[in-house]
């Protein structure tokens, strides 16, 4: 559940 998250926000991180 939160490493889904984590992965998402790594890779959203960028195009936030």
């Amino acid at each position: 559940n939160n490493i889904s998250y984590i992965i998402i926000n790594k890779c959203g991180n960028s195009k936030k």
